[in-house]
């Protein structure tokens, strides 16, 4: 069932590649914990087995209809200028630094979507450490999830941390409500709901913000 899901989800969306990772360490952790004789735990290698064939099947459906299995990414990077990159945080940076001038403080021209993007990635080292203190309470698969997806979103040139790739990173976000349970939990919510209506109404009406 893991193996089908995760197919499914590598054949509607990019990220999902991290799924096949994580299907694999799973099927490690239960061979560890059952023995590689035992019938169960070798079962659990049909997990890893089974997530790439969404990946492969779009490749095939792309390659039939385009002449290359690589349309997708081709879109991607002639179309938005989308490439992984190392330092891309640090050429968001240099982009932000820029744009921000006295020189033309009377008309701004900053890019929202930098600034988010920056801000987002700082949000996610925070999230980040906070999920490392509560490890002992999350499962090595939300863990290798999370990092991966923190590493397709730190390394993305066109589409930083922004909101819609920090929820992906779900462990992440979430953490912080465990360790404000009990004081700040309220803030917490009112916070959030502030900043979803902003930066919704930023995106969607202003239409300022990538979605």
């Amino acid at each position: 069932l893991a193996g089908a899901l995760a197919a499914l989800s590598t054949a509607t969306e990019p990220e999902a590649v991290i799924l096949i990772a994580v299907c694999a360490v799973s099927a490690g952790v239960e061979l560890r914990r059952r023995g590689w004789r035992d019938r169960t735990a070798q079962r659990s290698l049909a997990a890893p087995l089974l997530a790439p064939l969404g990946l492969i099947a779009v490749g095939a459906f792309f390659w039939v209809w385009t002449g290359t299995p690589f349309a997708n990414w081709i879109a991607q990077h002639d179309g938005w200028k989308e490439r992984s990159d190392p330092l891309a945080l640090v050429h968001l940076t240099t982009r932000l630094a820029g744009e921000i001038s006295f020189s033309h403080f009377n008309h701004p021209t900053i890019n929202l979507n930098l600034v988010i993007g920056l801000l987002g990635a700082v949000v996610l080292v925070v999230l980040l450490v906070l999920l490392l203190k509560a490890r002992r309470t999350v499962s090595i698969e939300a863990l290798v999830w999370t990092l991966g997806i923190s590493l397709i979103a730190a390394t993305a040139e066109y589409t930083p941390p922004n909101p819609r790739l920090l929820i992906t990173a779900f462990p992440a976000v979430i953490v912080p409500a465990y360790f404000l349970r009990r004081r700040g939990f309220s803030v917490l919510l009112v916070a959030n709901g502030v900043l979803l209506a902003g930066l919704s109404a930023l995106t969607f009406v202003g239409v300022t913000l990538r979605p």
